[in-house]
């Protein structure tokens, strides 16, 4: 790896005079100060680097973010109310205390905003060595205080003004309403103070081969991580009426109790399990040039911020899909739609299975997810759950920030975005690194999936991906991909609905926290349904294990708090034996009377599966275009919505037609970028609009941005039947799916499969849906 350069930002205020000149070099967060009012730098030229000639009137520049003309006309206005005749000193005086410590709160007021904008401790300081200056000055004027209620005012030159006080019901009115905001920036002083920083998050130089942030742009503290995890839950959300309303919110690691203690219901009965945030969360996403260099920086926080000037997008309280959705119409449905439910009186998506196992791993579909969804399948399905699933409230498709404030946070905690190593979350139920000896269940419990074949005589005849084609029905037989023997010919859907949270649940419930992190430590369900704990069951040659039954090997993921602490995220792996049917051959060995362990991996964070469970995810609200001119030029465009409130809802499917028509799907996703369209790994992404509108492709699955995209500009569906361009004249939308699919190898939680049309329901696709406005019950 070449060796990486640092390039350090300046992220503090710098004093340089109470004067501004012309000619003076400026650098950005330089600021001015006159003793009333603080000017900063907030711009400077993108090849000097210098803000010059610039007045500070122009706002494009400078930001006036202090201005205490009132706070010192205030604080004069107490003095010399101290100092009043003596007739009425005492009330003078108390007036005087009043006012000051009014304006003194006005002042705090100030800096707390500026603060909590800037992160600038420094910019508080002058504001209170202006304060400090006012209120010496005001010592030296004379006062009379007349029966009249009016403050006269005699300044060192000997000219008079006026000023009639308020009467004592206002002040001490406004003295409550002064106590209460002051309680209220304490309270915000109290969070900067405890937390450091205003937001957790880092920066990147953009397309730099490091995954993993310099110190130096890491921002906020893990003690910030933890009080902003506490507002990532999970919980059942049901309509009433025509609002998504919390039902119960899940207890620390649970999903089957409440946090009240009551049980939760998760079979659909008091509606959809989803995860959800119960404060306004503050999201920062953006891309700036800085001294020559862009950066890219992501971020979440608690209270309004900035970075190098760009604000924080406040994300009211919202729901979102933990897993892949099933279809189904239950309990008081008006219509088939979309559920996020743990049940095995709802089925999925069945296939038939090729019969090179004696048993029935998925003999139904029953407890699985749907798969086959299209773009357009999963945001009506999201708005059949609404009254009128013409409207997309209370229930939308898959809105793609609430995804990635998720995703956001996990690379955050994590501390880089090459999460798919082996040994933090790992690669899913996936092609890429598959398992073999070295990691099918070895000391530090490596994320990743295969297939163990073993002969009758207890020699290991290979080990493989799930999507290989390892055996046959005969010696000269067909081969078949090794997920059609215990999926189907769907081979997307091995996953139950919410089976690693499940897992989790059960854990805690049964009090096994602490046998956690141990290869030789294996879950697995008994007959009455609760977790329990062996080690006398060997994963590797399958002794101990009863055939079709799931097992389960269970670690943290490092720098995340875990199920330990009561957090919904780690790494479950899933192994199961099946009995090989006969003559079924891999290679020249016939397995017959022998067995084949598959090994699923699963990983959560915060209550969310990764959608790398066998399937992509649709989102909605964000998408890519492609089309071709009438000079045969092909291009592809980047659009996604400013704010889920500016969608519209889906009621027209068009969605490919002449360049320049208006597309329902697109209705209200008004940022557009112009892109190249290519397919690779994924080097930079301008993440001022999405961590998915991707800009350059020079990456790898643990370099750069890790992650990949497919997109060629194609949009298959749509476009020409051979090459799946579009046709001249005409443009279209594609889906953006997430995750990655069981037949590929570019795992990433933020790989993005766009290149079909968003009609196109491939078996690959699976559906999502989120709540905007989540209600709580009062």
């Amino acid at each position: 790896m070449a060796e990486k350069t640092e390039k350090r930002i300046k992220v503090l205020l710098t004093p340089t005079g109470s004067e501004w000149v012309a000619d003076k070099e400026y650098k950005r967060l330089d600021y001015i100060s006159n003793g009333k009012a603080v000017w900063v730098s907030v711009k400077v030229d993108a090849v000097t680097g210098k803000n010059v000639g610039h007045p500070l009137t122009d706002t494009a520049w400078w930001n006036k973010c202090i201005d205490l003309s009132e706070a010192e006309s205030l604080a004069a206005a107490a003095t010399v109310a101290a100092n009043a005749a003596a007739t009425t000193a005492n009330n003078a005086a108390q007036a005087a205390m009043d006012a000051k410590r009014a304006a003194e709160a006005v002042a705090s007021e100030a800096n707390m905003a500026t603060k909590a904008a800037n992160a600038a401790t420094s910019a508080a300081q002058v504001a209170t060595a202006a304060a400090n200056g006012a209120t010496a000055a005001a010592e030296k004027v004379n006062a009379v205080l007349g029966d009249d209620n009016i403050l006269k005012v005699t300044d060192r030159n000997g000219v008079e003004k006026s000023l009639e006080l308020m009467s004592q019901a206002a002040a001490t009115e406004m003295a409550k309403q002064v106590k209460q905001n002051t309680a209220d920036i304490a309270g915000v002083q109290k969070r900067l103070d405890m937390f450091g920083d205003a937001y957790v998050g880092f920066a990147r130089v953009s397309g730099d081969a490091d995954p993993k942030p310099s110190q130096t742009y890491i921002y906020g503290t893990r003690q910030l991580v933890r009080e902003i995890g506490k507002h990532m839950k999970i919980g059942t959300v049901k309509r009433v009426d025509n609002e998504a309303v919390l039902q119960h919110e899940g207890a620390p690691g649970r999903i089957t109790k409440a946090s009240n203690g009551e049980a939760m219901a998760v079979d659909g009965s008091e509606g959809d399990l989803l995860v959800y945030t119960d404060i306004p969360l503050h999201l920062i996403k953006a891309n700036e040039t800085v001294e020559g260099q862009e950066m890219s920086c992501m971020g979440v926080g608690v209270v309004p911020c900035y970075w190098m000037g760009h604000a924080a997008k406040r994300l009211e309280p919202f729901a979102f899909a933990p897993f892949y959705t099933v279809n189904a119409k239950i309990f008081d449905d008006e219509r088939s739609c979309a559920h996020c439910i743990i049940s095995d009186a709802v089925a999925g998506t069945s296939y038939t299975l090729n019969g090179f196992v004696k048993e029935s791993f998925r003999p139904n579909a029953n407890g699985y997810y749907s798969v086959g969804i299209s773009s357009l399948g999963s945001i009506h399905n999201a708005q059949a759950k609404n009254a009128d699933s013409n409207t997309n409230r209370p229930y939308m498709g898959g809105y793609y920030e609430f995804y990635e404030l998720w995703m956001m946070m996990m690379y955050i905690e994590c501390g880089t975005l090459n999460t798919t190593d082996l040994y933090s979350m790992g690669v899913g139920l996936i092609t890429a690194d598959s398992a073999r000896a070295d990691t099918w269940n070895n000391e530090r419990i490596a994320a990743n999936s295969g297939i163990k074949m073993i002969a009758a005589d207890g020699t290991v005849a290979g080990y493989d991906a799930l999507m290989s084609q390892s055996m046959r029905k005969g010696a000269d037989g067909k081969v078949d991909y090794n997920l059609s023997a215990v999926v189907g010919k769907g081979y997307y859907s091995a996953t139950k609905c919410g089976e690693a949270l499940m897992v989790l649940d059960g854990i805690t419930k049964a009090g096994l926290q602490s046998k956690v992190g141990s290869s030789t430590n294996v879950f697995y369900f008994d007959e009455t349904n609760n977790l329990v704990c062996s080690t006398s069951i060997n994963l590797d040659t399958g002794e101990g294990m009863t055939p079709n039954k799931r097992y389960f090997v269970v670690r943290d993921v490092p720098n995340c708090q875990g199920i330990g602490e009561g957090v919904l995220t780690a790494v479950v792996n899933t192994y199961a034996k099946f009995s090989v049917a006969d003559s079924i051959y891999t290679g020249s060995t016939d397995l017959t009377g022998g067995t084949v362990i598959y090994k699923f991996s699963h990983s959560v964070y915060r209550g969310m599966s990764i959608p790398m469970d066998g399937a992509f995810m649709q989102l909605c609200g964000a998408h890519y275009m492609s089309g071709r001119t009438a000079d045969d030029t092909v291009y592809g465009k980047f659009c996604c919505a400013e704010k889920w409130q500016d969608m519209a809802p889906l009621t027209n499917d068009t969605a490919y037609g002449d360049i320049g028509t208006e597309f329902n799907i697109l209705r209200g996703l008004n940022n557009v970028k112009s892109v190249s369209g290519k397919a690779g790994w994924v080097s930079k992404a301008d993440y001022s609009l999405s961590l998915f509108c991707f800009t350059e492709h020079r990456g790898g699955m643990h370099t750069k941005e890790c992650r990949y995209t497919w997109n060629g500009n194609t949009l298959w569906g749509y476009g020409d039947s051979n090459t799946g361009l579009p046709a001249t004249g005409k443009e279209g939308v594609k889906a953006l799916v997430v995750g990655c699919h069981a037949s590929n190898g570019s795992a990433s939680a933020c790989t993005a499969h766009c290149s079909y049309g968003v009609s196109n329901d491939s078996w690959s696709f699976a559906g999502a849906l989120a709540v905007p406005q989540l209600k709580f019950k009062q």
